[in-house]
């Protein structure tokens, strides 16, 4: 039994992005590097620019594995990330209402991301650089 129609799924999704008046650029973790020193070291890869809502969430609880993690955001980003971003990747809002932003936020995803019929919602916590 389908839930959702395909036409009703697609409406969801146009809806969704619709409310997201952010562009975020998705960077996965790479692991494997090595500094001078043979040292391991983080690399990132973009994966482009995508939409994306943000809602604050000071204080919030999340349980990660055995650790209970405060988180700063809530994001709501497209449907077709799903399956792009896990946990330990990161995400910079590089337009806030469509400015550019001359010094961008980066967020680290904690936990999995959460997918429904309409985008993907992911739980942030702000990494100060």
């Amino acid at each position: 039994m389908t839930v959702f129609s395909t036409s009703e799924r697609a409406a969801l999704q146009a809806a969704q992005v619709n409310h997201m008046p952010h562009t975020a650029e998705i960077l996965n973790r790479l692991e494997g590097s090595q500094d001078d020193y043979g040292q391991g070291v983080v690399t990132w890869a973009s994966l482009g620019a995508f939409p994306i809502g943000l809602a604050m969430t000071p204080g919030r609880e999340v349980q990660v594995g055995a650790e209970t993690v405060l988180v700063d955001a809530k994001a709501r980003l497209p449907i077709e990330t799903r399956g792009l971003i896990t946990q330990g990747d990161q995400i910079k809002v590089t337009h806030w209402y469509g400015e550019e932003e001359a010094d961008p936020t980066v967020w680290q995803v904690v936990g999995l991301p959460g997918a429904g019929p309409s985008g993907v919602v992911l739980m942030l916590k702000r990494v100060i650089l």
